[in-house]
């Protein structure tokens, strides 16, 4: 059925299968027919292919939308036992006959099918329906119901084995005995369901997959099922590695091995499930199993004492020899085949064969796309056997190609397919071991082996294999993750931070060559994953130092050392990684640098920071190849174009994008500064001229200079801040080379320019992070360069800085109360400094007073009319209407109206319904060229004539004043169009003063002329707003409509356009200079080339001569060298026997010294004896002393008495001061005046009583004074508001204007422009590749078609038009070409149709309605017959009926429509259906459209753009000087505002200190009444204090006693303890004397014991040195032999090489040089004549002075053309980065102006409006809360702006009290929920703020007040006069039915009432003096 539908031959869809499917049936609600065909499914047994049809309809429902899954589990549910019962029996394999094969197709035609096919084929339905239905809702879904599960909760299914016959319950143990047959047959693929095994195994892992609801069930049960998973893993199936080894061999086996890829990849998913979810409940056993097989480990018990613990327990000790399972399986995905060659054809026509094998693609069981085989051969074997050729033989053997491509292409697919979903599951795999790494049961350095083994794996699979970004995007992201486990083993493992760099330095260096080789740059994920592994591997390995390093948010220290530290390593771990790969590392990174898209940008710059601290360590290679590269300079133009707004906390992707990019860019240029070679290339790109010159240090967040705390700011400034020591710690790094101090006083510049923030740190937090560095830099700069120091002294902030450093922090003055004094002024540009002494009190004081200064002109205008002293006269504006007159128009038979435009702009036209409102409103627009279709009063403009005349004449007067007046009129323009039954004619007059009137032209083209010259647009709607608009407008109010008319106004999008043609166009340049840029080197390689051949040339010679200088020289070089030699030896000799002589010497001299020093040790040993016999002597005598015994008793016993004595004196004390407490609590004081206080305490409550009533009335002054002036400044915002709005609707008149003109240039140039931008210049590629196609494509087609009669041109394009644009193409080949052409160019690709060409026209007689009837096929000529055809196919043109009148068409197509009628149109574009026997008869109604592509388009080749652009800038200029006085009138009022806000702060502050003293008096006075009740407690406490006291004195004076007698005994125990220590000091002397001579003694001996080592030194020394002398006397005997052979040689020699001429033939051998450098020299200069020789003859050819002089020429003259090119490039680029930057400030500012004015209307009637612009959805969303008014209590009246004062009757409405922003917004609702009232003003207030985005010099509102109540229709007309009057330089016409009675006089503003007119048949009694009406 759902093929039926599909293939169905009609363009209209019945009703959709699920609605016909799902439906009830009409007699059984209960029953529908999806019910009914699961009947058959019951009844499969003996309807088994009606089973197979049911089962596809349910798959196709169940691939749908989700919302038919519950309705089918709905429809089911009932019957969900028996369905379950039933479909187990289908999928069973049991006892039943399955077929189905891996190379089968889907099965299409069951007549030649087998039932085993079909069973096999319905199975496989029935899982993969059981897999859309998972995939498409995971909760409810058909599948649950299929296989049992409770469908009330999931979660609570039990699911149960089989039952005892061995039948499965259900669909699931069905499936489960499938997966059994793979795991126990020994060859699964050998069974005949083979092919069900991959889609059943799919299933499986759905069900059990995390985000299923059945997932934890499934698990369990599998888990318990006999361990399903494990023996899934362990079966031979699964463990078979069969490589594919040739594609091209394709046999079945090799489909079975593509099939097991599928399978194994499946099974692993299961496996990382299992696993995983193993592993996080804490199991282990179980995971263990898994890795012990897929990782061939072999497990052993643990052995040691406590079994019992960890009998159970299993580690993996060393990994075996063989390949592990998983290792194997990742090979096996890499089976990658050749492409396959499309078979060469001789006789098969090869497009043929190619359509054919794209219909005969079918979808095989496992998803992937396969050629029917078997029905392509059997077409090929009925072509082949119909041919009776004499070549059948050759066309039998391409027969048989083109069955083995159809082969080959099969397998293909279907190993990518399963070498995809192999990679995928062992992808999974890997993530789960990686992410629980390491595990407990296995050995961590065995864990670490196998994940670097995974790792090197993966990224050797990355470079061979060939992947799409997807894939490889997986494949990254698991080497991200297994270097992240391999860093988080080796950091737990090690502490030493170089063996971690030891251990990772190989997987460094794997990843580096990775980063650069080019096979491994292919995608930005992948990219991304690279640089966050390496940037992992230093994390790891460089933690502790960046732990350090951010511990707080400042340094350590700022010593001068810490400026200056080489932080190099001696031996560095990774130096030979980084010095291998430098300079691919550096080319790599600095591309992905300038090119790569943000994220990776910042990783790059991150990464390559990390690798240069490193580098700085080493060579330093690294650091001079990126100096070198160019970069820097990028980067720093890169960071001047950065936007930042700190000034807010709100989110901003842009600006936080930026602050990272910069903070990255800051932290590598220190690593780069660091280095020699990278400070040089900072400071030679301007680094710190760059840094000063951006725009983010001009507005620093404010919230710095108005917090009081520093460590507590927001974010954003916080950001700021640290962006700011950064830079400082980058001018520390700058302070590091040798040669700092040429930018030391750019260093200061660029501190001072921030001495605003610096100086608010100083005030507020001196210790601040920011203000440490900074004086470091200062401090190390005053020291160190005496240059700079009067700079730093002359300047207060850098000297304040520098004393930070040297004085610490200063101390504070005074308290800041309020910080935000010290904010500078330029940072608050609202915020001015107050006038000392001069307060204005009156607004008309606050006038400068400078020569020429004047009000703004409507302000003036405002104050004139307020006062009635003048009468306003209107500006000279161009093009306003002074008069219309209308003769025989519409209902008017003679109608005339002037409009005083001098004295007034808006005017009023009042009058009944029927009195001809309209048709004065009508005739303004059809008088100036408008269409009769555009004014909805008519089909043509002939039905415009009144009734009963022949002809019609409608007469207008425009002004011809002003800036922008056409010079070739006089001072009024006369515009009259006749309009007669045939046609209308146009006269232009001009007027002069005294009335006279003088034809000028006749033509319609100068009246065109006329209206852009004076912006009169007869099609905008909002000039135009007629009577049927404005209802269609208010019943139409959606957002969509909203906005498609705010951008008709403005036409930005039309802009945009332009701005996208213009880069497209740029970007073509840029290709250009690119390739001449190359061509350029290829130049300048050539020109090199050739100057080092002359060079060579000319050097050849002199260095042939210097060779046999060298080889002469190298003669005599020996037997100077030799006799050197034998010098040196006879030297050495005599050298050698004084040295021995010497030796001898000593040895005599430490003799005699040895037994001089035996002789004292005798004597120091009989002294040392007489000293310690003295000692002993001494000590008996001191250890007894009884005085000091005795006194030392006394003292003790004094001090103990001492002490009780203070402790009771201690608790008396205590005890008084508890009472004067209690007494203190009571009294506070004895001698206190109760009476007295009391008194005080009343008067002082009455004073702050007073004080509080004063002070409140005071804040309610300044308030009605704040209101006051906030109101003013409202109107002032306003005022500026509109200004702003005016000069950007000048812009956009000016981009209008550009805009015209290009399109006038494009169709002036070609006609084929309004077919589309790009159709001119896609014909012109079509001609210039006419060659390469075919037969040239033709188009646009609507070249070709041209109306017979043009008022058939809307409803022809209305059904046609569609396809105008459309290219035919003659065959597949041609449209691909044209295709690729297009977009080589950048051009959109229009429609294209292939379709073969004809020269006929096909006949379509019969197929016409009658030939009375006009067809569109009637109606239009095609002049190509291929065109023709196309429309007849595509569009049916021949049977498209055209009625002119609707009427007409309903009546005729409704009863007796015309055969063979499609459709019918009419002149109006309505469309009329013919009844069929399912349609019944419809008619769709629509409006006429001007023709696109049928109309004419008017171009006016006089017109002077750059006049009219010159005219409006002028204008722009006059409005931004009147903008500049509001906005300095606004700043004077901002600061009253800010006065009157302090003051009332003031005033609150000064309240609530009273009444804060106020409550201090009450408490005080209830405190004194309490103590005044306790009296007799009083003198209780009084008496206790006299008694401890008298207690205490007598205390005292005992104490002082026994303080006396312990002074005494303390003197007497220090005189007998001097006498003691006296006589300790003098036993210490001798014992001391005693050990000196001791040491004296040994001392002796030691140099004795030295004396004898010494002379056996010497002796040694003697034996060894006369060695040597025997030595050097062999080695002169020998090179004396071998001096006389080489002066032989030389002799011999010297005649066959050329003598230098500075020497003789016997050279003074001292003057030769010396032999290695002769030596060396002349290796060089062989090598230099062998390069030289090749050089100049390459090929054979010698290079000539000539030739080289002419290739250098030409290489100038091209080099200088194109730098003269590349300029004029960067000029273009700049100033179209400039207009860019203008557009998108417009497109900001445009709809700010326009909510802006729209939320000011709102407000008139006290409703909060809210109006969005949504470029993104093309919506302006507009939202009003109308509650507030409504319940606002207040009832103050409030006069609407710029009203009358005179004369202005108060409008009442009540004024809202202040809400918060939340609260205005909780009330808000968009149009629908208001009424009809309210809906109308809100879209009044829309258009008039709309009005103020556009010019024109009049609009016209017909009818605006439809819907409106009076409440809501009087405000409008307020709203609407006083911005008629306040814009006087438009003119408006208001046209409304009723009366005007409560409209308040105004000036300005005119009021016409229309006379009642004569309708036909009415009595008309003096018809000349009815129809005669003149208004004035």
């Amino acid at each position: 059925m759902a093929d039926a539908i599909r293939n169905a031959d009609s363009n209209i869809i019945i009703s959709s299968l699920d609605a016909i499917l799902l439906s009830p049936l009409p007699d059984r609600n209960a029953t529908n027919y999806i019910t009914l065909l699961m009947a058959f499914v019951e009844e499969s047994d003996f309807l088994l292919n009606h089973t197979f049809y049911v089962i596809k309809i349910l798959r196709e429902l169940c691939c749908q939308r989700p919302s038919l899954q519950s309705r089918l589990v709905q429809a089911f549910l009932p019957h969900q036992q028996i369905l379950k019962d039933r479909f187990a029996q289908l999928t069973s394999i049991a006892n039943r006959d399955v077929a189905i094969s891996p190379l089968d197709v889907s099965l299409l035609d069951l007549e030649e099918c087998d039932s085993a096919s079909i069973r096999g084929d319905i199975i496989r339905q029935i899982v993969e329906l059981m897999i859309d239905s998972l995939e498409i809702d995971s909760k409810q879904n058909v599948a649950f119901l299929l296989l049992g599960f409770n469908m009330t909760n999931i979660q609570a299914t039990r699911v149960i084995t089989e039952d005892s016959f061995g039948e499965g319950t259900s669909c699931l143990h069905s499936f489960l005995q499938i997966i059994e047959a793979f795991i126990t047959a020994e060859n699964p693929f050998d069974l005949p369901y083979s092919a069900l095994f991959e889609p059943t195994l799919r299933l499986l892992l759905k069900l059990v997959s995390f985000n299923s609801t059945s997932s934890n069930i499934m698990l369990r049960y599998l888990r318990s099922s006999n361990d399903l998973i494990y023996r899934l893993v362990t079966c031979p199936a699964f463990k078979n590695i069969d490589p594919v080894q040739n594609i091209d061999d394709v046999n079945v086996d090799v489909s079975y091995n593509i099939l097991r890829r599928a399978i194994q990849g499946i099974i692993l998913h299961l496996v990382a499930l299992e696993v995983s979810t193993m592993l996080k409940s804490g199991h282990i056993s179980e995971p263990e199993r898994f890795y012990a097989t897929l990782l061939f480990i072999k497990e052993h018990a643990i052995e040691n004492g406590n079994t019992s613990a960890n009998e159970n327990s299993m580690i993996i000790e060393e990994q075996p020899k063989d390949v592990a399972l998983l290792w194997d399986l990742l090979e096996n995905s890499k089976a990658e085949a050749a492409s396959i060659a499309p078979p060469v054809l001789e006789k098969f026509d090869p497009k043929k064969i190619d359509d054919l094998l794209k219909y005969c693609l079918r979808t095989s069981t496992l998803g992937v796309e396969q050629m029917d085989v078997e029905y392509i051969h059997f077409l090929l074997n009925m072509e082949i056997n119909s041919i009776i050729n004499e070549d059948i033989n050759l066309i039998r053997s391409e027969g048989k190609e083109i069955m083995l491509y159809c082969t080959k292409y099969n397998s293909r697919r279907l190993l990518e397919a399963a070498c995809v979903q192999l990679l995928s599951g062992w992808i999974s795999m890997i993530n789960v071991i990686s992410f629980f790494a390491p595990v407990n049961f296995i050995d961590k350095e065995i864990q670490k082996h196998f994940l670097r083994d995974a790792l090197y794996l993966l990224l050797k699979y990355a470079r061979d294999v060939d992947m799409n970004p997807e894939n490889l995007s997986a494949v990254s992201n698991s080497i991200f993750r297994l270097v992240r486990a391999i860093c988080g083993m080796v950091k737990r493992q090690e502490a030493n931070l170089d063996l971690r760099k030891v251990e990772l330095s190989y997987i460094l260096s794997t990843l580096l060559e990775c980063l650069v080789l080019p096979g491994y740059s292919k995608c930005v994920a992948f990219k991304m994953d690279i640089y966050g592994s390496i940037l992992c591997v230093f994390g790891v390995c460089i933690i502790e130092n960046v732990e350090n390093s951010t511990e707080t948010n400042q340094p350590k220290g700022f010593s001068l050392a810490d400026l200056f530290e080489e932080k190099k390593a001696v031996d560095s771990k990774w130096r030979p990684i980084f010095y291998k790969l430098a300079e691919e590392i550096v080319r790599t990174i600095t591309a992905d640098v300038i090119f790569a898209p943000f994220a990776l940008k910042v990783v790059s710059i991150t990464c390559l920071t990390e690798i240069l601290q490193e580098d700085i360590r080493g060579s330093q290679e690294i650091a001079l190849q990126f100096a070198r590269s160019g970069t820097i300079r990028c980067i720093l133009d890169t960071v001047g174009q950065l936007k930042f707004k700190f000034d807010t906390d709100a989110k901003d992707r842009e600006h936080e994008k930026a602050a990272l990019y910069f903070e990255s860019v800051l932290g590598l240029f220190i690593r780069v500064a660091s280095t020699t070679a990278g400070w040089t290339a900072l400071i030679d790109n301007s680094l710190l001229e760059k840094l000063i010159d951006l725009e983010l240090w001009r507005n620093p967040p404010k919230e710095i200079f108005t917090s009081k705390d520093m460590d507590n700011l927001s974010t954003s400034s916080m950001h700021y801040l640290r962006i700011l020591d950064t830079l400082f710690r980058l001018c520390m790094a700058l302070c590091s080379s040798i040669y700092w101090k040429s930018v030391s006083f750019g260093l200061l510049q660029f501190i001072e320019m921030h001495k605003e923030v610096l100086n608010q740190l100083i005030r507020v937090q001196p210790e601040h992070f920011l203000l440490k560095t900074a004086a470091a830099i200062v401090y190390y700069i005053y020291t160190l360069d005496d240059t700079t120091r009067e700079v730093i002294t002359s300047s207060k902030c850098l000297e304040d800085i520098r004393k930070l450093r040297t004085e610490g922090p200063p101390k504070p003055k005074f308290a800041l109360s309020n910080p935000a004094f010290n904010t500078p002024l330029n940072l608050f540009p609202s915020i001015q400094a107050p006038i000392v002494g001069k307060h204005h009190h009156d607004e008309n004081e606050i006038q400068p007073n400078v020569p020429g200064f004047e009000e703004p002109r409507h302000k003036r205008a405002r104050m004139a009319r307020e006062d009635h002293l003048i009468h306003v006269e209107m500006p000279k504006v161009p093009g306003r209407i002074v008069e219309v007159e209308m003769t025989n128009f519409m209902c008017h038979g003679k109608f005339k109206a002037k409009f005083d435009t001098k004295t007034n702009n808006c005017f009023y036209i009042l009058g009944p319904n029927g009195s001809g409102k309209s048709a004065l409103f009508a005739a303004l627009n059809m008088g100036l060229g408008g269409k009769s279709k555009s004014n909805e009063r008519g089909s043509s403009i002939q039905g415009y004539i009144k009734e009963g005349r022949n002809s019609a004449k409608i007469r207008i007067v425009l002004t011809n004043e002003g800036t922008g007046a056409h010079p070739s009129y006089g001072k009024e323009i006369v515009i009259q169009r006749t309009i007669s039954q045939t046609a209308s004619h146009y006269q232009l007059l001009s007027r002069d003063e005294n009335g006279k009137e003088e034809l000028v032209s006749k033509r319609r083209v100068d009246l065109e002329k006329i209206l852009q010259r004076f912006n009169i647009e007869l099609e905008n709607p909002l000039a135009w707003l007629s009577q049927d608009r404005s209802r269609r407008f208010l019943a139409e109010a959606n957002p969509e409509r909203f906005y498609e008319i705010f951008m008709m106004t403005t036409e930005l999008e039309h802009v945009q356009g332009i701005y996208t043609e213009i880069q497209r166009l740029t970007d073509e340049i840029k290709i250009i200079l690119e390739s001449c840029r190359e061509k350029q080197q290829s130049m300048k390689n050539d020109v090199e080339d050739k100057r080092l051949r002359i060079q060579a040339l000319y050097n050849l010679a002199s260095k042939r001569r210097e060779l046999q200088h060298c080889l002469w020289l190298l003669l005599f070089a020996p037997i100077r060298d030799v006799s050197k030699t034998i010098e040196e030896e006879e030297s050495s000799i005599g050298k050698i026997e004084t040295m021995k002589e010497d030796f001898v010497s000593k040895i005599r001299d430490k003799e005699t010294e040895k037994s001089k020093i035996d002789q004292e040790i005798n004597k120091l040993k009989d002294n040392l004896e007489d000293l310690k016999t003295e000692l002993r002597k001494f000590q008996k005598n001191n250890e007894e002393n009884p005085d000091k015994q005795r006194v030392d008793a006394e003292i003790k016993d004094l001090k103990e008495q001492i002490r009780k004595k203070s402790r009771d004196i201690n608790e008396i004390e205590v005890e008084i001061r508890t009472i004067n407490e209690q007494l203190s609590k009571l009294i506070g004081n004895s001698d206190r005046d109760f009476i007295g206080e009391q008194e005080h305490i009343k008067e002082k409550q009455e004073e702050c009583g007073h004080k509080i009533q004063e002070s409140r009335y005071k804040k309610s002054e300044i308030e009605k004074q704040r209101y006051s002036i906030e109101n003013e400044r409202s109107m002032l915002d306003s005022q500026i508001s509109k200004f702003d709005l005016d000069i950007a609707s000048l812009g956009n008149r000016i981009n209008r204007i550009q805009i015209e003109r290009r399109d006038i240039i494009a169709i002036q140039r070609n006609q084929l422009a309004k077919f589309g931008r790009d159709a001119p210049r896609t014909d012109e590629i079509i001609k210039e590749n006419a060659n390469r196609f075919e037969q040239l494509p033709i188009g646009p087609i609507g070249m070709y078609i041209h109306l017979k009669d043009p008022k058939w041109a809307s409803a022809i394009e209305f059904s046609i038009g569609k396809s105008f644009e459309t290219f035919l193409c003659n065959s597949g080949n041609d449209r691909k070409l044209l295709e690729q052409l297009l977009r080589h160019h950048r051009l959109n690709v229009p429609e294209l149709v292939t379709t073969r060409f004809s020269n006929v026209k096909f006949d379509t007689s019969r197929g016409e309605p009658p030939g009375k009837f006009l067809t569109i096929a009637r109606a239009i000529e095609v002049s190509n017959a291929t065109v023709y055809n196309m429309l007849v196919d595509t569009q049916s043109i021949e049977s498209i009926l055209l009625i002119e009148k609707d009427d007409d068409a309903r009546r005729l197509i409704r009863d007796n429509p015309p055969p063979n009628t499609k459709i019918a149109l009419t002149l109006k574009c309505s469309q009329v259906h013919p009844p069929a026997p399912r349609r019944p008869y419809r008619f769709y109604t629509n409006q006429p459209f001007p023709p696109r592509y049928f109309g004419e388009n008017v171009i006016n080749p006089c017109r002077n753009f750059d006049e009219e652009v010159k005219q409006i800038q002028n204008q722009q200029r006059d409005l931004s000087f009147q903008k500049a006085d509001l906005i300095e009138k606004k700043k004077a009022v901002d600061e009253r505002i800010r006065q009157v806000q302090l003051e009332v702060k003031q005033a609150l502050k000064e309240v609530s200190d009273w009444e804060k003293r106020l409550k201090d008096y009450q408490a005080q006075e209830s405190e004194l009444n309490k103590t005044m009740e306790r009296g007799t407690l009083i003198h209780e406490f009084q008496r206790n204090i006299k008694e401890n006291k008298q207690t205490q004195e007598k205390l005292q004076a005992s104490l002082d006693e026994l303080k006396s007698s312990y002074t005494e005994k303390m003197a007497e125990f220090k005189v007998i303890d001097k006498k003691q220590q006296e006589q300790l000091k003098q036993l210490e002397f001798m014992k001391g004397n005693i050990t000196r001579l001791g040491d004296t003694i040994q001392a002796k001996i030691d140099v004795i014991n030295n004396c004898e080592t010494i002379i056996d030194k010497y002796k040694k020394n003697i034996d060894r040195l006369e060695k040597e002398i025997n030595s050097h006397n062999e080695r002169c005997r020998k090179m004396k032999l071998d001096k006389q052979r080489f002066i032989e040689r030389a002799e011999k020699d010297k005649d066959q090489y050329e003598k230098p001429e500075q020497y003789t033939d016997q050279p003074d051998l001292e003057t030769i040089p010396d032999t290695e450098v002769i030596q060396k020299q002349a290796e060089d200069l062989e090598k230099k004549i062998d390069k030289m020789d090749r050089l100049v003859n390459i090929n054979g050819n010698r290079i000539t002075m000539q030739e080289y002089t002419k290739i250098k020429a030409e290489y100038d003259s091209f080099k200088n053309g194109i730098a003269a090119y590349l300029k004029i490039y960067k000029e273009l680029e700049k100033a179209i980065d400039t207009r860019a930057k203008k557009l998108s400030i417009l497109k900001f500012i445009m709809p700010k102006q326009l909510q802006n004015r729209f939320t000011e209307h709102m407000r008139m009637r006290n409703y909060d409006g809210e109006l969005k612009v949504d470029h993104n959805k093309k919506q302006i969303n507009i939202s009003v809360n109308v509650d507030n008014a409504k319940s606002s209590g207040q009832t103050q009246p409030v006069r609407l702006p710029l009203s009358n004062a005179a004369n202005a009757a108060p409008y009442s409405a009540p004024i809202r009290s202040p809400l918060s922003r939340t609260q205005r917004r909780k009330g808000l609702q968009d149009l629908k929920g208001l009424s009809g009232g309210e809906r109308s003003y809100a879209t009044a207030c829309f258009v008039m703020s709309l009005w103020e985005c556009m010019e024109s010099p009049f609009r016209c509102l017909d009818e605006f007040d439809v819907y409106m109540d009076m409440l809501n229709r009087r405000v409008v007309m307020e709203m609407l006069v006083d911005m008629a009057v306040n814009n006087t330089h438009h003119q408006f016409f208001f046209f409304t039915p009723q009366g005007i009675q409560g409209l308040t006089a105004r000036d300005n503003c005119q009021v016409f009432e229309m006379p009642p007119v004569n309708r036909p048949g009415e009595e008309e009694d003096d018809e000349e003096e009815n129809e005669d009406i003149e208004l004035e």
